[in-house]
């Protein structure tokens, strides 16, 4: 059955414009929307048990199939409406003023997408595709902000062969999050008291291509709902960065979409996850530094190598020293999950199943 599948998607000549929206985010000033518009085979819609040749042709897909230029779609959130015309990747982004919310206690709000032009046979002007928007509730007690690889998905980013194993012969059902990590990340989500109320963002240097991948690995493996802000490799300077995680130009994307994230909530601290692999470290004490009072605790998962360990111990050392901010060097997350109950920053209650006592 999967044969007759991928034989009819490959001799089909004919793709289908669809939009791609991603999970905007906002307060009550401005609200953020974005997506694109792209040709689609359908190769990305995997199953579980499909064959790594599927998987191969989806990562291909993902990467290959051109963006479509020079659309215009309507963008509708609470009442307000703006047409945008795609750019030449096919993205598009609006920003809407902000609104006074029904209900503040919500977290989850949707606005929506819509063709204006007929552009394809395939295509139906009626059709609503809806956009998910978070604007933090106001019984939230703090944001968490997260990498993603090697922080809780497996990705071997130290090692190009590893790393280029897993995202080409696997899928969202294959693919592996770290012990512990949902229990961990859904007790931060629920907090001391506010049940599953704190906003998390998911800043990362994978690409905008991966966000179907990332999307449906969250929701199979309960690692909870977030905003992502991901990357664009087109808009880099060398092809090398395409599929190597690593650069400056890449640091700096996760560094200024953390400040936007800072800036957009001022009110609002933070609890920042990453890995040791790679610069999150590095990348954290910067923002320990231009926020050092917003900042509650930082956790690395450790998976470099021992000058890596030597590294990050060594600027946890600095950040307590200047700014009583921990940043917490873990192998697996029960470290994590005993630091933040010991600090009252999540239940004891939600986390006991790891932490065995």
């Amino acid at each position: 059955m999967q044969l007759r599948k991928l034989k009819k998607y490959i001799s089909s000549k004919l793709s289908k414009p669809a939009i791609v929206t991603y999970r905007g985010y906002g307060n009550a000033e401005s609200v953020y929307m974005s997506g694109r518009l792209v040709k689609s085979y359908g190769l990305k819609n995997t199953v579980e048990g499909a064959w790594r040749i599927w998987n191969l042709l989806a990562m291909l897909e993902r990467y290959l199939t051109p963006g479509i230029s020079g659309v215009e779609l309507e963008v509708c959130f609470s009442g307000q409406k703006q047409r945008i015309l795609t750019d030449e990747r096919g993205f598009f982004e609006v920003r809407f003023k902000g609104t006074e919310l029904e209900n503040p206690k919500k977290s989850w709000y949707t606005g929506d997408v819509k063709f204006l032009t007929s552009i394809h046979r395939s295509v139906d002007k009626t059709e609503i595709h809806q956009a998910e928007v978070l604007i933090p509730s106001s019984e939230c007690e703090y944001g968490i902000i997260s990498d993603i690889d090697d922080t809780f998905l497996i990705s071997y980013s130290t090692s190009f062969f590893l790393k280029m194993r897993q995202l080409l012969w696997k899928n969202a059902f294959t693919r592996k999050t770290f012990s512990g990590a949902s229990i961990f990340y859904n007790a931060l989500l629920d907090g001391m008291v506010n049940g599953g109320k704190n906003p998390f963002f998911y800043v990362s240097s994978s690409d905008w291509n991966l966000y179907d991948l990332l999307v449906d690995f969250c929701d199979l493996h309960k690692i909870p709902k977030g905003v992502f802000m991901l990357n664009d490799f087109r808009k880099r300077d060398s092809l090398k960065f395409k599929f190597w995680k690593g650069g400056l130009l890449k640091h700096g994307h996760k560094y200024d979409k953390i400040k936007t994230i800072f800036e957009s909530y001022p009110n609002l601290n933070f609890i920042l996850l990453g890995d040791s692999g790679q610069k999150d470290a590095e990348i954290y004490k910067e923002v320990v530094e231009e926020y050092p009072d917003r900042v509650l605790s930082i956790y690395i998962r450790d998976i470099g190598s021992e000058s890596r360990q030597v590294a990050v111990n060594s600027i946890s050392d600095e950040l307590w020293d200047k700014y009583r901010v921990n940043m917490v060097l873990m192998e697996h997350s029960d470290k994590g999950a005993k630091h933040a109950v010991e600090n009252k920053y999540i239940a004891y209650e939600n986390v006991k199943q790891l932490l065995k006592v």
